[in-house]
């Protein structure tokens, strides 16, 4: 029998409280049921294997997105430009002169380019 009246004999003695609304219940439970382990399991899990990200992590982010976000818009302009290139080519029989690939090829390149340093800067930040 426990004499110790609210003494308990715990390898584990700290508890914590957390406050949640209905939404992030009910997504705590079903994270819960689809790992199929106990809320302490999962929750001490969590803990010692999960990653919160800084906020200048999440900044750094941020602008890598911001960065991605105008190298696709370039890509998408350019991919645009050599499709029309190649319905003109197409309709007039017409190839485009040489100096007039070279140009292409540069812009390719540059892009082709700023897409591996975001790609360097992502790599990198999920190695962190």
């Amino acid at each position: 029998m426990n004499e110790g009246k609210g003494k308990v004999n715990r390898t584990r003695p700290h508890q914590v409280i957390v406050r949640m609304n209905d939404s992030e219940f009910e997504d705590f439970k079903e994270k819960i049921k689809t790992s199929g382990i106990s809320q302490q399991s999962y929750l001490l899990k969590s803990i010692k294997s999960g990653k919160i990200s800084s906020s200048e992590e999440i900044s750094e982010l941020k602008g890598i997105s911001g960065d991605f976000d105008i190298f696709i818009r370039q890509v998408r302009g350019l991919a645009s430009n050599v499709n029309q290139m190649t319905r003109l080519a197409h309709v007039n029989r017409d190839i485009p002169e040489e100096a007039e690939l070279k140009r292409i090829s540069a812009i390719l390149m540059r892009y082709w380019q700023e897409g591996e340093r975001i790609w360097q800067s992502i790599r990198s930040s999920i190695g962190q």
